[in-house]
């Protein structure tokens, strides 16, 4: 397996671990992470049920991620500036455009959060990919790209937000409940192959090594071919790094279970993240492990509801370490050295106005790998996920700025 992240000998806080690294990047000791995903132009709208119906979208059919073809966003985005009276809201009215992607969002907050961050992906060679360039270095996130260029268009995602109570909705990190419906454009984003990866680009030109890499789950489903090469290149002996990838989303996972579970069986997967019902798509029909270590004993199970106890119990097989988020209820986790688990935890989520859950997985990730790579035990890393989730909320779209994730993260910490 991958190598372990190590467990910390002083307990600081989130807000002074933060403040302690060079946000600057120019620190060549620090570590540095390199995210890989399928970069994507987010567009993220706040919108009615009966917007959704005149779009064609069932309550049944809200929230997941599903992938469409380039002539049916292009519809998709006429038939929705219909629905809204001809006039798309500005952003005081629930529209925001932002660089996102999976991937790209934990590059944004990792950088946000201090950590040296790195996004790899395709871009197409068009507005939209200047743009998504310009705004990730913008936010301290260095942009690689395989040398082969891309003739698609950059790739895009339509996320429409909803808050309906009569509708089939997810409660967020904070208590509040909205419903994420996502079609998503992949274009230029798709077109990259295990070919185009090269391992020396961890070296960073000698300014300061990247020693971890974390694959979205879209990337991991769509390419396993350049997934299984990364994991290829933590384990060689010139080019070490611990791993991390997470599940995307409950629906992928359902459609390509057996290529995650291929993925992850190979080995070398650091930490594996998911949410509850990501989780549960990925360990159904699988029988758990049956021994349980002194370290997690049947309390600890026993605490986390029945339906996740079996998740942990499956999962904790594919990684060293597993961490699952459970939205308002916060998150748990457990890390195991060869089969034994040593290490559980649990952490609770700040109570908070929800404006949008969307990207708050992805700050999620960011917060707990900036916390377990800069030393911080488990517990404090799950604490910190939970912190960095929930700031993600509070605006729609991904682009919270530095200044209003440092003051809550702060008033957070000090509570």
């Amino acid at each position: 397996m991958g190598k372990a992240l190590s467990e910390a000998k002083e307990t600081t806080t989130m807000a002074s671990a933060a403040a302690a690294t060079d946000r600057s990047g120019d620190d060549r000791r620090a570590p540095g992470v390199v995210t890989f995903g399928q970069p994507l132009v987010d567009l993220s709208m706040r919108v009615t049920g009966e917007t959704l119906r005149a779009l064609g979208i069932t309550r049944e059919q809200e929230g997941g991620c599903i992938g469409i073809a380039p002539d049916a966003m292009a519809q998709l985005k006429r038939d929705l500036l219909a629905a809204s009276g001809g006039v798309l809201p500005d952003d005081e009215g629930g529209f925001a455009m932002c660089a996102g992607g999976s991937a790209a969002n934990v590059a944004k907050a990792l950088a946000l959060l201090g950590t040296r961050a790195a996004f790899y992906g395709q871009l197409g060679r068009d507005e939209e990919g200047a743009y998504f360039a310009a705004a990730l270095r913008k936010k301290g996130v260095r942009v690689l790209a395989p040398e082969r260029a891309s003739d698609l268009p950059t790739g895009n995602c339509l996320c429409l937000v909803s808050s309906s109570a009569s509708a089939s909705e997810e409660e967020g990190a904070g208590g509040g409940r909205t419903e994420r419906t996502m079609r998503t454009c992949h274009g230029a984003s798709a077109d990259i192959s295990s070919k185009d990866w090269n391992p020396r680009t961890l070296d960073n030109g000698g300014a300061g090594r990247y020693t971890h890499m974390h694959a979205e789950g879209y990337l991991v489903a769509a390419n396993p071919e350049l997934f299984a090469h990364l994991l290829e290149t933590a384990r060689s002996d010139t080019s070490p790094a611990t791993t991390s990838m997470d599940l995307a989303s409950f629906d992928l996972v359902r459609a390509k279970r057996d290529t995650f579970k291929k993925a992850l069986v190979s080995g070398g997967v650091s930490v594996l993240f998911c949410n509850e019902e990501e989780a549960k798509a990925f360990a159904e029909e699988e029988e758990e492990e049956a021994e349980i270590s002194a370290q997690e004993g049947d309390d600890f199970y026993a605490n986390v509801g029945p339906q996740v106890s079996h998740c942990l119990r499956v999962l904790r097989r594919y990684a060293e370490t597993v961490v699952v988020s459970l939205g308002a209820q916060g998150c748990v986790a457990l890390s195991r050295e060869g089969r034994e688990v040593n290490l559980v935890a649990r952490a609770a989520a700040p109570k908070i106005p929800v404006l949008d859950t969307t990207g708050a997985g992805d700050f999620f990730t960011a917060g707990f790998l900036h916390a377990r790579l800069s030393g911080r035990t488990l517990q404090e890393s799950c604490a910190d996920a939970c912190i960095a989730g929930a700031a993600a909320c509070l605006q729609v779209g991904t682009d919270i700025n530095s200044e209003t994730l440092h003051a809550f993260i702060q008033q957070t910490s000090s509570m």
